[in-house]
């Protein structure tokens, strides 16, 4: 019987303090997030928490962001072109240039 994962619950979390505003508790749960899909070897659910957790910087829309972002959005486009994962590849593409982000 084949098994489905959502990844790690962290990322909902994360996502969950960052749509209501507390950006603190937001990194502290995208970084367990991160750390614990990498660990259980869930390469996929890191790169949909980078790309949404980059989502996310770009809605709080500030500039302090940049280099965070600029670094989300490269690991992100790097991940999801190394699994082919082409409609993530789309979308970080276009996140990036929304957000004036280069990927070079």
């Amino acid at each position: 019987m084949p098994a489905l994962s959502s990844g790690s619950a962290e990322l909902n979390l994360a996502l969950a303090a960052g749509t209501t505003n507390r950006w603190d508790v937001a990194d502290e749960h995208f970084a367990r997030a991160v750390e614990r899909n990498g660990r259980s070897g869930n390469q996929a659910w890191v790169v949909h928490g980078k790309y949404e957790f980059a989502a996310l910087l770009v809605r709080r829309g500030d500039p302090s962001d940049a280099q965070r972002l600029g670094q989300l959005l490269r690991e992100c486009l790097a991940g999801a072109t190394e699994m082919g994962m082409t409609r993530v590849v789309d979308q970080t593409r276009s996140l990036a240039a929304t957000a004036g982000v280069s990927l070079d």
